[in-house]
């Protein structure tokens, strides 16, 4: 009898919906996703250069949090940050919601 109305409830439970599927970006496109590095002879500025195949947001703010620097970048875009305070910065890079890669860059005089 148990069993009999364990089988009743299986069959008769609806299926759960369908939802799109998250895929991660392969390990190895997230490590190489964005390059931010200080600008060589040029004092304040910053590189971010994007090694996607896709449009890639960029954000950059000071250890305080607040926002400094936001872009889009296009497919093997290289764009430069100019006057720029000395001091640490993070940064976050997406592909769309997905966080590709986030880090910390040191900019010296």
């Amino acid at each position: 009898m148990i069993i009999l109305s364990l089988a009743v409830l299986l069959t008769a439970a609806k299926p759960l919906p369908q939802r799109d599927a998250i895929v991660p970006a392969p390990l190895y496109q997230t490590k190489k996703a964005v390059k931010v590095y200080q600008t060589p002879q040029q004092p304040g500025s910053l590189t971010v250069q994007s090694a996607m195949e896709d449009v890639l947001s960029f954000y950059l703010f000071d250890l305080d949090g607040n926002l400094i620097y936001q872009s889009r970048l296009k497919q093997h875009e290289q764009q430069t940050i100019e006057g720029l305070q000395p001091g640490t910065y993070t940064y976050h890079a997406f592909d769309a919601d997905e966080k590709l890669k986030g880090g910390k860059v040191d900019l010296k005089n």
